[in-house]
């Protein structure tokens, strides 16, 4: 009571030598290997669970957790400007680090409207280039624009009675920008069809005025 249940299935295999590995990622942290009695060697797995709260899950399009990513939390002030949030443990820069976890919640999370962006994406993913608002009342989350207006996202989805936000990143790598890499080598053919387009110009005027 008071606690989240987890959100996937905890998946571990015993090897034939005793051995115990966890392979839900972001979760090997729950298993702990004791030497301390000669000759016997015994694993721990202890499970966490979240207190109910506002959680900021990571997951795919398919809604499988993905560790690995970081955000920014800001919060609306009352001029109306967003500031960075620094309770819950976050400190100055409202940084989420779910590097090695899917998800983070926060216990009694303030009423208000909330800015969150994502500044790194899980190795292989898309990064969100678009930024979530919501905002919290009474421990129930709505998704909304910057303005507090009603809004849906096509990455992000409500679950847990509207108390869990579940972003969605989609595999893939992001185009090269203008003047990057990517483009030198598309600007060097253009260049080289130009000239050679140029020069079979000059050439036909040759043979047109030698005729």
């Amino acid at each position: 009571s008071g606690y989240k249940k987890l959100a996937e299935d905890l998946c571990f295999t015993i090897g034939k030598d005793g051995t115990v590995v966890i392979h839900n990622a972001g979760f090997s942290n729950w298993l702990t290997r004791d030497t301390s009695v000669d000759g016997v060697v015994s694993y721990r797995i202890e499970i966490e669970n979240t207190p109910v709260g506002i959680t900021i899950r990571k997951a795919d399009t398919e809604g499988n957790t993905l560790p690995g990513s970081k955000f920014v939390l800001y919060k609306k002030d009352g001029s109306g400007s967003f500031v960075f949030v620094t309770e819950y443990g976050l400190g100055d820069n409202g940084l989420i680090d779910l590097s090695d976890r899917t998800e983070m919640t926060f216990t009694g999370m303030a009423n208000g409207v909330y800015k969150l962006m994502e500044t790194t994406a899980p190795p292989g993913y898309l990064i969100l280039t678009r930024e979530i608002y919501f905002r919290v009342s009474d421990g129930e989350v709505t998704l909304t624009d910057s303005a507090d207006n009603p809004q849906t996202y096509s990455n992000v989805n409500l679950i847990d009675n509207n108390s869990t936000i579940v972003v969605k990143n989609a595999l893939g790598k992001p185009l090269p920008s203008t003047g990057g890499p990517g483009t030198k080598h598309i600007y060097l053919i253009g260049c080289i069809l130009t000239l050679f387009a140029g020069a079979g110009i000059i050439m036909k005027r040759k043979w047109r005025e030698a005729a």
